[in-house]
């Protein structure tokens, strides 16, 4: 009878020695090939996930992110290898939600033909996105053909 004392004891102090260190969550990584596992991607992205755009052109596709990170686990929209994720023809990308990176996206020769904009940081309901940011990307030759085309 003693012995089941001590192993009752024994398991609530285990417990409670492991209550006190902090559970790690299994941060995802989702590789996409198409803008349907995109859009899938972004409706399931928690802190500190990680959603890879497929090396290779994506041509005319709206890629819209509105996912909430945190200041200490952000959400990262990336290229599978910098500079080799392509966005091209009237592509365009809107960010919303608060704690986003993007990384290593190309966006090249494309225009729009409206005064959109090709890369806007609030979301399709034009809430504004919040400690967001865009890095280590770049615009290549998109702009229209005509020279004389101007966005009022």
């Amino acid at each position: 009878m003693h012995d089941g004392k001590v192993m009752a004891a024994f398991v609530l102090l285990m417990f409670a020695f492991l209550a006190n260190f902090p559970v790690e969550s299994q941060c995802a990584t989702y590789h996409c090939t198409t803008v349907s596992e995109f859009n899938t991607a972004e409706k399931q992205a928690l802190p500190g996930d990680v959603i890879e755009l497929a090396n290779g052109t994506w041509k005319n596709v709206n890629l819209e992110i509105n996912a909430i990170g945190k200041s200490s686990s952000l959400i990262t929209l990336k290229a599978e290898t910098a500079g080799k994720v392509y966005l091209t023809g009237s592509s365009t990308l809107k960010i919303g939600g608060k704690y986003i990176v993007v990384d290593g996206l190309v966006f090249r020769d494309g225009y729009l033909s409206s005064g959109d904009h090709v890369i806007v940081f609030r979301d399709s309901s034009e809430n504004p996105a919040s400690y967001c940011r865009l890095t280590n990307c770049a615009m290549i030759e998109y702009n229209p053909s005509d020279t004389n085309t101007q966005y009022n």
